[in-house]
């Protein structure tokens, strides 16, 4: 699971009974790599709205057909 996660696998968690400290070692690598995977995915959608961001604002208000996000903006 470890080498899963260092190559990037988000989806991974350790699934085991435990108890005492290894139960709560295991509960805290789980939540690291649950934020991981939150922290992640917050800063793909911030990437995504800063490069849609670029289009240009006059496009979207001449055209009722722009869709910045695939990149379609032609004034019709």
């Amino acid at each position: 699971m470890a080498t899963a996660v260092t190559k990037g696998d988000l989806t991974r968690s350790i699934q085991v009974d435990a108890r005492g400290e290894v139960a709560e070692l295991k509960d805290n690598i789980n939540t690291m790599i649950e934020n991981l995977r939150q922290t992640t995915d917050r800063n793909t959608e911030q990437d995504w709205l800063k490069t849609t961001s670029r289009v240009s604002p006059t496009c979207c208000r001449v055209s009722a057909t722009c869709r910045p996000w695939d990149g379609s903006c032609s004034a019709s």
